[in-house]
Parts: structure tokens; C-alpha cells; sequence
């Protein structure tokens, strides 16, 4: 599943997914996206907090690409 949220920070994923790793209100993320959740990915405002689109961007690019990484290694059915 894919959650992709708009133009504002959703803190209420942050609140309500009391097993994914917070800091200041911010999901903690590795610098590819991972989240302390295997198979759980992050960018933009909901671990960066407020900044530009261009950040947003350049965030989603790799976290993408780390998502495609994830997916290969998954077991086919």
C-alpha cells in the first residue's frame, strides 16, 4: 500500500501509528526512506517538517527508488 498525502503534513498518521519511530512529531527515517517499520517508507513534511517542494521532490525521487529496491527482494507468490 501507498499512501501519498497531498500538500499538507498529515500528523495524524504520525499520532495514530504508534509503532513507527517519532522525533519531535516527525517520522524518523534513514536516509533512503525507511521508516522503523520494515516496509514502511517516508518523505516530505511528515519527516522533514515544512519546506519547499523541490525538497519534497528530490525526497520522493530516492525514496522511490528505495521503495523499487524493497519490492524486488519481496517473495513472489
Amino acid at each position: 500500500m501507498i499512501i501519498a498525502v497531498s500538500q499538507v503534513p498529515q500528523s495524524n498518521i504520525v499520532a495514530t501509528s504508534p509503532t513507527l519511530e517519532t522525533k519531535y512529531g516527525l517520522l524518523v527515517t534513514d536516509e533512503k526512506g525507511h521508516t522503523t517499520k520494515k516496509g514502511v517508507f517516508a518523505c516530505g513534511d511528515v519527516v522533514d517538517g515544512a519546506k519547499t517542494v523541490i525538497n519534497a521532490v528530490a525526497a520522493a525521487k530516492i525514496v522511490t527508488e528505495s521503495m523499487d529496491e524493497y519490492c524486488q527482494i519481496l517473495p513472489t507468490k
